[in-house]
């Protein structure tokens, strides 16, 4: 209980120096946070954990998404790591073209 008053007296507390500041401080607030992140010092390495989460949040949304359709599959036809049976079924599917219009042979 303590540490939610404490957390509840320090929003207070900031919602009131904040509206007391007013737009002109947070204008300035938001000009050095600006210049800050711009820095190099800054900047690169924010860029850099910036690409690697992106591409780690990538790599892992293609896992998770063929662990789904893999799951889907076997739930919808049986086949597959997941079957009970114990054993695996494949179907054969044999691709062709269609044609629209088999007059202009």
């Amino acid at each position: 209980m303590a540490k939610k008053m404490r957390f509840l007296f320090a929003m207070g507390l900031g919602y009131v120096l904040g509206s007391k500041a007013g737009r002109q401080r947070y204008e300035q607030i938001k000009t050095v946070a600006s210049k800050v992140r711009n820095s190099s010092l800054v900047a690169k390495p924010l860029d850099a954990a910036s690409e690697k989460i992106r591409h780690t949040v990538h790599r892992q949304g293609e896992i998770l998404t063929d662990k789904a359709a893999e799951a889907i599959k076997s739930r919808l036809f049986g086949a597959g790591p997941h079957n009970l049976t114990g054993r695996e079924e494949y179907i054969d599917v044999e691709i062709c073209d269609i044609d629209d219009n088999p007059a202009e042979k």
